[in-house]
């Protein structure tokens, strides 16, 4: 780690700080969608500060913290929920469903028809109607508000989604470029980092899928280096990650709090007004 070269590095810090924010984006935007405009800057300290909370074991506590958080700022915890599931769960379907397109590129050994077909399932589930099918299956639906059982609002949330996964690849290769290791390319990066920061947030008790994300990418990047090399990159990927956690984190704190407008906390809103 002493070996690698600083500006990749903080070029990948300040991809995984915009994703941050573009989380935030997303969470803002189901919010409307469900009737609880609520400010940006809001939504920000929530998914910033919140998140944190994942790194202590036991899976739960993050949304304990942004219940808190959420309640802070005027939301009930049902909306509060909604700020943490829907950027996670367009993340998770739409990151995996790219990160399986990405990988028909790759030798894994593994046919590209099975990678189309997996990412065809990813994508499909992102979509509103399919997504909130979802929710009501694993016993979400009461907790978590229907942002809109129509393709409402999607398009915006989808190509937002698209965005972050392309600057988790970008910051992918910038990691790889700090230690002068052979680059798996963008595609290969979107494979290799976005498909194992997916296996880290399915494998839900793990704090932050720690270890698991690491494994993951290891395995990933086998095509193009060796499993040293590998770990090496995950490890400094992990501590880039972190970083930018923090550093969001600290932006976070610095923001003074922004609550819906009096009278709105709590109860729907019926007009279709965005964010402040």
């Amino acid at each position: 780690l002493s070996e690698a070269r600083l500006t990749p590095l903080i070029g990948a810090l300040a991809f995984g700080v915009t994703g941050q924010f573009l989380n935030s984006v997303i969470a803002a935007e189901s919010l409307r969608l469900a009737g609880q405009p609520i400010a940006l800057r809001s939504v920000y300290r929530i998914i910033a500060l919140g998140g944190l909370a994942k790194f202590i074991p036991g899976g739960v506590w993050q949304i304990g913290s942004q219940y808190g958080l959420g309640r802070s700022e005027g939301l009930d915890f049902r909306s509060s929920m909604l700020a943490w599931v829907e950027p996670t769960a367009f993340n998770v379907t739409v990151g995996g469903g790219l990160a399986l397109l990405a990988a028909t590129s790759v030798d894994y050994g593994v046919s590209p028809l099975l990678f189309v077909a997996l990412a065809i399932v990813s994508l499909g589930a992102s979509t509103n109607p399919v997504r909130h099918r979802i929710y009501r299956l694993v016993g979400l639906a009461q907790r978590v508000p229907p942002a809109s059982e129509t393709w409402t609002g999607w398009p915006q949330r989808f190509f937002l989604t698209v965005a972050i996964i392309a600057l988790t690849g970008l910051g992918g290769m910038l990691v790889i470029e700090a230690f002068g290791l052979p680059n798996p390319g963008f595609l290969g990066c979107v494979a290799a980092f976005v498909g194992a920061w997916v296996v880290g947030v399915v494998v839900f008790p793990v704090p932050g899928g720690l270890g698991v994300r690491e494994g993951a990418l290891v395995i990933a990047l086998s095509p193009w280096m060796s499993a040293p090399e590998a770990a090496l990159v995950a490890t400094a990927g992990r501590l880039v990650a972190v970083a930018a956690e923090l550093l969001a984190a600290m932006v976070a704190v610095a923001i003074r709090p922004g609550h819906t407008r009096p009278g709105q906390r709590h109860r729907p809103e019926t007009t279709s007004s965005g964010p402040k």
